[in-house]
């Protein structure tokens, strides 16, 4: 779903009138963006703990109680006092169905085969029904964000991920534990290099402890690549970037799978949705190298794109 594309783009984000958050949403831009709004009704379940912004006196905070009609005897549900029987206009959601559908379109037609989303896609839709999908944080969870399909409701897929203060520490031991604690069709864990490395301990696993079937898929752009599409990633910090924010580290996976005596190989892009097709047994490590050089220009030309298709 390209939600925060057409937020960011389509005319529609103007006429929205009320908004009704659950939890704390902080990974994306626009939607930050929305909830500092001040022009808009806005009920958050929740308190100003888990409001990503300064509340302003258009915030109203509710109790996190959910009633349906049948545990009110028929009376209209209610959430936290706010009344949400009713019909909408059928018209406003096909309008944002519609957005969608083109900025998607939009998205898809910038994509060659061989970038970061392009292997985002593939992860998405490696995930079988009863799969496990353990997403690192930076850029793997946002191109996540702007390009996987939804699943069809229904088939228990289970998606997690590790927020806390956007930290990367501790990934892979997370995600190893989330596949050996949940029974899945298949376990993949989606991370960047720099997770991967900064985690990669976790792949110490005494030789009579249990290993889960897990693939851990390294987007391996040598760096952090997320700040290529931020501020700091502007032409006028090119002098500094390469080592203050982007901080590559020429580190041999392979060779650091070896010692720990784990499976590693490199594939392609194009190559990725057969090989995570395969059966595993164990842990092992596809990295995927991806270029970062380019991630703000193919940025600016999906955003261009969205706009050119949704701006009347």
């Amino acid at each position: 779903m390209s939600y925060r594309q057409v937020l960011a783009h389509s005319p529609l984000a103007e006429q929205i009138e009320r908004v009704v958050g659950f939890g704390h949403a902080t990974l994306t831009r626009p939607v930050t963006q929305l909830l500092a709004r001040t022009d808009i009704e806005i009920i958050h379940v929740g308190s100003q703990a888990t409001y990503p912004v300064p509340a302003g006196p258009n915030v109203r905070f509710v109790e996190q109680t959910l009633l349906s009609k049948q545990q009110t005897g028929g009376a209209p549900a209610r959430l936290g006092g706010l009344e949400t029987d009713g019909t909408d206009d059928p018209a406003w959601l096909q309008a944002w169905q519609d957005a969608d559908a083109a900025a998607t379109a939009a998205i898809d037609a910038e994509l060659d085969g061989s970038t970061p989303y392009d292997l985002a896609k593939a992860v998405n839709a490696a995930i079988p029904p009863g799969g496990l999908l353990f997403v690192g944080a930076s850029s793997p969870i946002r191109d996540l964000d702007l390009v996987a399909r939804p699943y069809v409701v229904g088939e228990k897929r289970l998606i997690i991920a590790n927020r806390g203060l956007a930290g990367i520490d501790g990934t892979l031991s997370t995600a190893i534990g989330a596949a050996l604690a949940r029974e899945s069709t298949r376990a993949i864990a989606y991370v960047g290099d720099l997770t991967f490395l900064h985690g990669s301990n976790g792949l110490l696993i005494g030789p009579s402890e249990p290993r889960p079937d897990l693939t851990i898929v390294i987007a391996s752009d040598d760096g952090g690549s997320i700040f290529t599409t931020l501020e700091q990633g502007a032409p006028e910090y090119a002098a500094s970037f390469e080592r203050v924010y982007a901080t590559p580290t020429g580190a041999d996976i392979g060779r650091l799978c070896a010692g720990y005596g784990v499976p590693h190989q490199v594939v392609a892009v194009a190559d990725v949705a057969q090989v995570l097709a395969e059966e595993v047994s164990g842990i092992r490590v596809v990295e995927v190298p991806v270029d970062r050089t380019r991630r703000r220009e193919l940025d600016a030309r999906i955003s261009a794109a969205v706009r050119n298709e949704l701006t009347p």
